[in-house]
């Protein structure tokens, strides 16, 4: 292939970190759905309080679960045609897998969702949050830029 055909592409290393914002969220959302349920059980079961002081220990329960629960970070390198490479957690950056990003990917204010596909035909797709406190200034507005560049190539 001749140098003027072959085109490079630069790589961008993103580093995810596990999400304060996200983890917050979840919790948040995890304590008002157990508190909506708590109060339709009271109404329906004003007659036993077992089973409603059951139900608020295994809340408490599932809380500290959720609390405790670590989310994942996948390490990536992405260049800006959208071809990902996930890598390990290690210092080596070994390529674990291999992915396409999707042009159904989008970014709202809060977050990045990105769609990847190991295909661009592929019906399976994984579906990664990226929350702007998971990468440093550079990479999210990195990682914005890639997701409207493949946008545009609908």
């Amino acid at each position: 292939m001749s140098e003027t055909t072959m085109q490079r592409y630069s790589k961008y290393l993103i580093i995810v970190k596990s999400s304060v914002i996200a983890h917050r969220f979840q919790l948040v959302l995890f304590t008002l759905i157990n508190a909506v349920m708590f109060l339709i059980l009271h109404q329906l079961f004003l007659a036993t309080q077992a089973a409603v002081i059951g139900f608020a220990i295994q809340s408490l329960l599932s809380y500290f679960i959720v609390a405790k629960n670590k989310q994942m970070s996948p390490n990536f390198q992405v260049n800006d045609i959208g071809e990902i490479d996930f890598l390990n957690d290690s210092t080596e950056a070994i390529v674990l897998n291999k992915g396409q990003l999707l042009a159904q990917s989008f970014i709202v204010p809060w977050c990045c969702v990105l769609y990847i596909s190991e295909h661009e035909l592929d019906s399976n797709k994984l579906k990664i949050l990226i929350w702007p406190d998971m990468v440093d200034d550079t990479s999210y507005r990195r990682l914005c830029r890639i997701i409207r560049l493949r946008r545009q190539q609908i």
